[in-house]
Formats: structure tokens, sequence, C-alpha cells
């Protein structure tokens, strides 16, 4: 009776947070749409009518009403994106942002089904409720909603390039993993790793796949909006934003000081800018390497992505929280697989940490700043949990189990 009692009301309370947390994450949803005005989904957006009517340079810094310029208002999108997104250039402002959640929402719920299905979880009310709660509560929705971003768009594709290759069809998650890496360079280390690993043919697909899109994009747009996109990218100020979760970020935050006023801000522990470079090349060699080491000879799709995109992430100066979606269907096999491990007390309190550290709003971890100690613990704890996901994954491989068997839920 005791544990019946404990058991619902642990689920009154799971069922009053979800409740609380989808609120507070359809609020922020509606703050993007109004008060923010659409977020960087507004230089996306303006950049897309400058492709569609032809005029005017695609990269430039987007300006409101008032003729002053957004902080950080650029489209760090390749031009074979800009091509993608022009006939949203054609929409009014809400209407495309409509689209662009419509979008967003298809493309999120169709990897939420490739997850179910590979996992073989039963679609009930009661484990949708589960997924709704995860992903409400999770750190990365709130800035996928906060910034209007493209990550969801891209998790079903990636999710379906995941499955492709549990099914042992590798040259078609190449493929695609190739159309994505044309659009956003960091899964460009699966290259390096397919080469490594005896996948030549893959590593030649995901280049040959980038190379087209590239082509793609100059031959529809010119030359000139590839130097401006590569003159963006060397403009980037702002990795040592709270939501950059890389190496780098962390870097930047602990080393630099660049108080920019905003919410993000958080005091650099001590300001020496110049060992930021080299300590964050010698530490992403670290990571490539023991990830090459750990994936090298492995067949299991499951701890090939989350391992490479996990260390894809680490390693890139500009690995955003929104993206750790793209690990949500590797990372939940490998758990599914790894029970023992993960119901040890070393592993549930690592695990539990992980799952805090990936929940907490950023209001949270920016609390007492300006502190240098703060901002290289709680002030980073998306990149400590991170590093712990990447340390999961290449300390665990499942060896052995045949490709596309997963496993019952409840």
């Amino acid at each position: 009776m005791p544990r019946l009692w404990l058991r619902r009301s642990l689920v009154a309370l799971a069922i009053v947070l979800g409740v609380i947390q989808v609120g507070a994450t359809l609020e922020v949803a509606r703050a993007t749409a109004t008060i923010r005005r659409m977020s960087d989904f507004r230089t996306f957006h303006r950049s897309a009518a400058r492709v569609a009517s032809g005029a005017g340079n695609p990269y430039a810094r987007v300006s409101i009403e008032d003729g002053t310029a957004i902080s950080g208002g650029v489209n760090l999108n390749p031009p074979v994106a800009l091509l993608l997104m022009a006939p949203l250039g054609w929409l009014s402002a809400g209407a495309a942002l409509a689209v662009w959640t419509i979008a967003s929402l298809a493309s999120a719920l169709w990897a939420i089904a490739i997850l179910f299905r590979e996992l073989r979880i039963r679609m009930t009310a009661a484990n949708a409720g589960r997924a709704v709660l995860l992903i409400a509560c999770a750190a990365p929705t709130g800035t996928v909603l906060l910034f209007a971003q493209i990550s969801w768009l891209l998790w079903g594709p990636i999710t379906w390039a995941w499955q492709s290759a549990r099914h042992g069809r590798w040259l078609r998650a190449a493929i695609i993993i190739g159309a994505l890496a044309s659009i956003k360079l960091f899964l460009g280390l699966f290259i390096i790793v397919f080469a490594l690993s005896g996948r030549r043919r893959e590593a030649a697909a995901i280049v040959g796949t980038v190379l087209a899109c590239g082509l793609i994009g100059i031959l529809a747009l010119g030359i000139q909006p590839l130097f401006d996109w590569i003159a963006m990218l060397r403009s980037v100020y702002w990795a040592e934003h709270t939501f950059n979760a890389s190496i780098y970020g962390v870097l930047e935050r602990v080393f630099t000081a660049r108080d920019t006023g905003l919410a993000w801000f958080q005091a650099p522990l001590v300001v020496v800018p110049a060992i930021v470079a080299p300590l964050w090349i010698a530490a992403s060699v670290a990571v490539v390497t023991m990830t090459l080491k750990a994936v090298r000879r492995e067949r299991d799709a499951d701890h090939v992505f989350a391992a490479t995109i996990a260390a894809a992430l680490l390693v890139s100066p500009l690995g955003w929280i929104y993206y750790l979606f793209f690990l949500a269907a590797p990372v939940a096999a490998l758990l599914a697989t790894e029970t023992r491990t993960i119901r040890t007390p070393a592993g549930m309190a690592v695990t539990a940490a992980v799952a805090l550290g990936l929940c907490l709003n950023p209001l949270a971890i920016t609390v007492g700043q300006p502190n240098g100690w703060l901002t290289i613990t709680l002030g980073s704890i998306y990149a400590w949990s991170l590093l712990a996901v990447w340390a999961f994954t290449v300390a665990v491989g499942r060896r052995g189990r045949s490709p596309g068997r997963g496993v019952v839920a409840a």
C-alpha cells in the first residue's frame, strides 16, 4: 500500500510539473513570436526574402524598424540552406513562421516516431505523455523555441540516418548525413570516423554530397554569397554564450571578458584570451582521438552515431544545446541496452546529474554572477552534461548486437 501511494504521488507530481513546464514552454514560444520579434527566425526570413527577390545581400545584418541592429542578427547558415529557405521569402513574416513551426513539429514527431519504432516502445497515452514531459522539461527545447532555430527541422533527417545505419543501410545514412553536413558543418566529423573505421565508400559519399550541395548553392546564388557566409562565420563574437556547450564555449566563458550587459553574461575566472585557442585545439584533438579509438572497429550504429555526434558538438566552436536532440535516438538506444551499468549507484548518480543539468533553466545557471568559479561550474553545466554523455558513449559499445533489433519498453 505505501508503495502504491508513493507511485501515485510521483505520477501526480510529474503531471503537475509537466503541465507547468508545458505552460512555460508555450509562453516562451509566444514571447518569441511577439516580444522577441521572431528572434533568429526573423534573420532567416529576411535572408530568404532577399534570395527570393534577388535583391540585396542575404547575409547582411538584420535591422529592426527603428534602424538599430539586432545583436547577433546574422544568418550563419550556408548558401544551400538559404536556397532551401527561399520559398519562405514569398510569405509574410507571420505566415513564414507558421510554416516553419509546423515543419519543425512534423520533423520532431517523425524523429520520435522512429525512436519509438526502433526501440519497440508501445505508443500508449502513458508513453506519449512521458515523451512530451521529457521534451518539455529539456533545456534544449526552451532554446529551440526561444530562438526559433532550425534544429528540429534537422532532427527528423538525422534520426532517419541513424535508423538507416541501424538496418545496415550505411550508404543511405552517409548521403543523408552529407546533406545535413552541408548545412551544419560539425556533422562533417562523420567523414573522419567513417574513413578511419573502414567505411571509405560512406566517407566518400558524405564528401560528395556536401560538395554537390555546396555547388548547387553556388550555381543558384553565385559565388559572392559563399564569401559573405564565410565572413559572417569569422565575425561571430558570442561563442561564450550560456547555450554554447562546446569546449570552446567553456574556454571563452572562463578566460575572456566580454560583458555584453545581457542576461547570459558570465564573469571569467581569469582573463587570458590567448590560451583559449591552444587549449581548445588540444582538447579537441584529445576528444576526436578518443572517439576514433572507441568506434574504429565498431559496427553498431547506436554507438557510432552517439559518440560521433557528441564529439562533434564538443569540438565545434558553436555547439548550441538545441542540437542535443540529434543525440536523443542513439543515446536512448544505448541506455536501453546498458541498464545494468545505469542501475548501479554510480550510474544512477551520473545519469541523474546529467538529466538535471540538461533540464536547468538558463536563469538558474547564471545565478550568482558575476563569479568566475560559478562560471566554470554551474554556468557551464550544459557543457559538463554533454561531456558526460560523450564519455558514456565512448566507454560503452554493444558489439555483436544485430542491427535493427530494439528492446521492448513499457
